[in-house]
């Protein structure tokens, strides 16, 4: 979509909730998205497929970045992404199997007053600032399958999945964080096990205050502290 106004603009093509994408012979997808101009969002997470392999602490960061889409700004993003998977099937045996990898990029005017929570201003350059991320993972499962008086049964003879993740910011400050994980199930569960690992370098940076337009969100409030023989009817502005 394309917007021109006076106060803002925007021209994207599909946004990280609605990627424009290609399914190929039904074995693969590709899709992404570009944006450009005022209103740009923060980066997407990771699918699901990549997230239910690290720790429950990573899993929870990367849940709560909701939270930065408050601070609003203008600039440029855009993603790609693959994902590949294919199921097969010789009674009684069966296999399923998928791989996917994505890559998303960030470069925002937060305001030259937006500062990090627990530092000072100014953000990055002048308010602008960037992050991007790269992801990947593959799956597999092969089992047997079976009818029994009516029902189809599957028993799993090996389910593995890995996957990782790679994260970055900046400039001013920097940040650098990334994530393995991954899990494996022999015998249906007989034998089973899973690892995780993940590090950062320097503090990720939670936006607050700032303006596209370089203004303070909030100028003034009504009724102010202190004031006295306020009307109880009187709505706070």
């Amino acid at each position: 979509s394309i917007r021109m106004a006076e106060d803002s603009w925007h021209a994207y093509l599909g946004t990280p909730n609605e990627r424009l994408g290609i399914d190929i012979l039904g074995l693969a997808r590709t899709d992404g998205y570009f944006m450009i101009g005022d209103n740009i969002p923060e980066l997407p997470r990771p699918p699901e497929k990549v997230l239910q392999n690290f720790s429950r602490a990573k899993q929870d960061k990367l849940n709560n970045r909701s939270t930065y889409d408050m601070a609003q700004g203008s600039g440029i993003a855009f993603g790609q992404s693959l994902q590949v998977g294919f199921k097969a099937k010789l009674t009684p045996f069966y296999a399923s199997m998928g791989v996917g990898m994505g890559a998303e990029f960030l470069l925002k005017n937060y305001g030259a007053s937006a500062y990090c929570a627990g530092s000072e201003p100014p953000l990055g350059i002048n308010g602008w600032y960037a992050r991007a991320q790269a992801w990947a993972y593959v799956e597999a499962d092969i089992g047997m399958e079976a009818t029994v008086f009516g029902s189809t049964r599957k028993f799993s003879i090996l389910d593995l999945s890995a996957s990782t993740l790679l994260e970055g910011a900046g400039p001013n400050p920097f940040y650098f964080s990334g994530a393995v994980g991954g899990r494996f199930s022999v015998m249906g569960g007989l034998i089973s096990g899973r690892c995780n690992f993940d590090f950062e370098i320097g503090d990720e940076c939670k936006v607050m205050g700032g303006s596209p337009f370089g203004e303070e969100i909030i100028a003034q409030l009504t009724p102010s502290t202190g004031e006295k023989d306020v009307n109880v009817f009187v709505a706070p502005q």
